[in-house]
């Protein structure tokens, strides 16, 4: 990719953020202005039509008018943060422009197969009989199953881009389950990492946040465990390792406080029944 064409990418997403800003903050401003005629003209009518020996009590429309200024400093203050918000995007977006090129490996149930070859990670837990690999594409079929490393540890496995009809699938964005069967039969859906060359910096349109794109893959920094050079697949096992672990932790708090919730809300359910 040229500097011409990096340079423009990136201003074409930083005033995309900006006019997002200024759009919301228009409408707001429209939105006071119409209340603020709409109250204007009641009151200059109030006024034009009151009794001379019962004058209006102008504290009422002074409260009202103090108000009005409120909520345009208001208006004026959420103009500012997002402004500058759209404005440390943009220097993010462009700090991102360094992963161009680069080898980078991140949490993700995604798979990126570029130039025919996709390499991810994961660990296999203590007392497994097998892990298997499911690679799917987007509407749910199986596109080649694989087999992993039963051992007890951090793993890496690549893929290049073989079905299971026997031909080659072509780059793109496919989905990856791995999962570790026990000896005595149970399984577990193992959390997963992928490594992949970035080949181009984008803002996330959900959250308006950065992103590198992995082929036609979007990941956000903050699922970026290692950079390295590019095509480089040995990522480091111990830190792909712990990353993967505390994937794996926050999911099982985010199960837990939902298995909470729901003890609760049926023991509430059952106690008021």
């Amino acid at each position: 990719m040229s500097t011409s064409s990096i340079t423009s990418t990136l201003g074409t997403a930083g005033s995309t953020a900006q006019q997002t800003a200024q759009s919301t903050t228009a409408s707001s401003q429209q939105q006071l202005a119409t209340n603020m005629n709409s109250f204007l003209t009641l009151l200059t009518a109030q006024l034009t039509h009151q009794d001379p020996l019962s004058p209006t009590d102008t504290s009422q429309f002074t409260n009202q008018l103090v108000l009005f200024a409120q909520v345009q400093q208001q208006i004026d203050i959420n103009q500012n943060l997002e402004t500058l918000m759209a404005s440390q995007n943009s220097s993010a977006l462009a700090a991102s422009a360094n992963y161009l090129g680069q080898g980078v490996t991140a949490v993700s149930t995604s798979l990126p197969l570029q130039d025919s070859s996709a390499t991810f990670y994961y660990t296999t837990p203590a007392n497994a009989a097998s892990v298997s690999a499911v690679i799917t594409d987007s509407a749910g079929n199986i596109i080649d199953t694989m087999t992993g490393d039963a051992t007890a540890g951090t793993h890496s496995l690549t893929w290049n881009g073989a079905n299971i009809s026997g031909g080659t699938s072509t780059d793109g964005t496919y989905n990856l389950t791995v999962t570790a069967t026990g000896t005595n039969g149970s399984t577990t859906q193992l959390d997963t990492a992928v490594s992949g060359t970035v080949t181009a910096v984008a803002v996330d349109p959900s959250n308006n946040q950065p992103q590198v794109l992995l082929g036609s893959l979007g990941v956000d920094l903050t699922n970026i465990i290692e950079i390295e050079k590019a095509g480089t697949t040995d990522g480091n096992l111990g830190n792909i390792g712990t990353a993967l672990s505390n994937a794996q932790a926050q999911q099982n708090s985010s199960t837990s406080g939902t298995n909470t919730s729901n003890t609760n809300t049926n023991s509430n359910a059952t106690t008021g029944g």
